[in-house]
Order: structure tokens, then sequence, then C-alpha cells
């Protein structure tokens, strides 16, 4: 065990600190060719990293009998991660999202609105975890649930985040544990997606699935929250015309269904190597 985990563990005895070795940290990079831009591959390093380190202390040193299981696939991760952070996974009838950061605060809690609002997403849990990559650890700093982020979190309509003051996390999963064990904190009831028809998907799947240097997530936006600004720090909000815009449920819509959810990520990678191509014999013949 390092020293600053020993220090970690001393101050915050409740939380858990898992070490990462050089090893883990480089298998967790993904290959270049497997996401369409840079952010979605450190996104699923990050990710990967979180996972593996908890899963592993999960099996040998929680005393959890259940074994975790990935939601929706190990196979169907690179599909979220390539628009979402987040890692869900299952422990019998329990899901727990995993959230990782590299942010060196814990003021606050942040969860992107996928993992709430999607009826097939949406968790009984969602763990807070903090990454240093450079120091070779992953903090697990506290936990909360699907009803308190509903009620105590606040939604931003622009980020579609919900937001939870990290004071109210708890830090403590035995308490997580013991109210699994008594069916408590159980979500809250999540209201179906709307609907979308082939044709709609396929127009929003040829959208989404231009290549670009951020996550298509971020042509998305609340309608409502567009119709009738309100004002954030006295300032109204507005967003770029720019960027065509997608309604949050037609969003949600196609991250529900896997197979679109899929062909987005697929469309990304396979328009993004092309793109690369192209760029490379441009300047091949400069």
């Amino acid at each position: 065990m390092s020293n600053m985990i020993e220090i970690f563990t001393t101050l915050f005895p409740e939380q858990i600190f898992l070490e990462l070795s050089p090893e883990e940290i480089e298998e967790a990079w993904p290959a270049e060719t497997e996401y369409s831009y840079n952010v979605a591959r450190r996104n699923a390093f990050i990710n990967r990293l979180c996972l593996d380190a908890f899963c592993n202390w999960l099996k040998l040193e929680s005393g959890i009998e259940q074994q975790p299981q990935v939601w929706p696939s190990e196979a169907g991760l690179p599909g979220i991660w390539e628009v979402v952070n987040g890692t869900a996974i299952q422990l019998g009838k329990t899901r727990l999202v995993l959230i990782p950061s590299e942010v060196l605060d814990t003021d606050d809690f942040c969860v992107p609105a996928e993992w709430v609002d999607i009826p097939c997403w949406a968790a009984d849990y969602y763990l807070a975890m903090q990454v240093n990559v450079d120091q070779r650890w992953v903090r697990v700093w506290g936990y909360t649930t699907h009803k308190k982020l509903k009620q105590a979190g606040e939604y931003d309509p622009v980020l579609r985040n919900y937001s939870l003051d990290g004071s109210l996390l708890i830090a403590d999963l035995n308490v997580m544990w013991v109210a699994r064990q008594f069916g408590g904190d159980k979500k809250l009831a999540v209201p179906p997606v709307a609907e979308l028809s082939n044709a709609e998907a396929e127009k929003l799947l040829k959208q989404l699935s231009q290549p670009s240097f951020y996550s298509p997530r971020l042509q998305v936006v609340d309608f409502e929250f567009v119709a009738a600004p309100s004002s954030i720090g006295g300032v109204g909000v507005s967003y770029s015309p720019r960027l065509p815009m997608v309604k949050f449920s037609e969003w949600a819509a196609l991250m529900e269904n896997q197979n679109w959810q899929e062909r987005l990520y697929q469309l990304r990678v396979e328009l993004a190597t092309e793109q690369q191509k192209i760029q490379k014999g441009v300047n091949l013949g400069v």
C-alpha cells in the first residue's frame, strides 16, 4: 500500500481506497481506433480503471457473495463510454452506477441525467469515485440513491446532470449493503421515454454520428428550458445556434434502444476513421 493511500485511509477510515498497478493502468487504455474522439477514449480509460478496481474489491474484500455483472454487457460498454460517463453493474436485483471523476474537490457529486431519467439505465445506488492516475489510486468517497438525486439533487438543464452536495453522500458502503439487504432505498418510478419511429431514429443517427471532438450529447437540450429560459446567477441561458439541437426525450429514446445506441457508436467510429484516413492522405499529398 502506498504512503498516500495509508494517509487517506487514516483521514477517511469509512471510505474505500484502491491501489492501481502500472500494469493495470497500461492495460486500461483502449486502442486509438476504439473511440471516435480523444475525450471519449480518456473517459473509457478512467471508467475501465474504476470498474476493474471496484469489481476486484467486491469479489475479494467486500464480503458480498453475489458476483457483479456489467450492464448491459462488456461488449456494450464502448457504446456507453463513447457518449456518457459512468458504468452500471448488477448485484442480483440491485443496480449500482459508478461515476468516476479526476476532479480533486468533492464539493459536489454530478451524475449524467441518462443514468437517472432513462428507465432501463436508472440505478438504485450511485457511487462517487475519484481517480488519480499519477498517484495510482481510486477512491470511493461516498454514495447516494436514485431517490436522493431526484429529490435533493439540482438538475442542470444545460449540462443535463444531477448535482448533489457532497456533504449529503454517505461515505460508508456498509450502510448501503444493509439497506440493500432489507430492501430499502428503492429507486423512484421513472416515466417511460418517448417513442421514436425508425425514420426518426435514422435521422438522429445521421445527425449525431458526424465526427466531432465532443460527445453528441452536447447537442441535446431540455426544450422546455429553451422555450422559457430561467436565470442562473442573474444571467439568462441560451444555446449556440451553430449546433443542431435534439430533444432530451429523443436522445433518451435513442439511448434506451441498445441496437440504436450500438449503431450510433459504430457509425461515429467508422466515420471518424474514414475522416482520419482522408486527412492523412491530404497531408501526404502536400
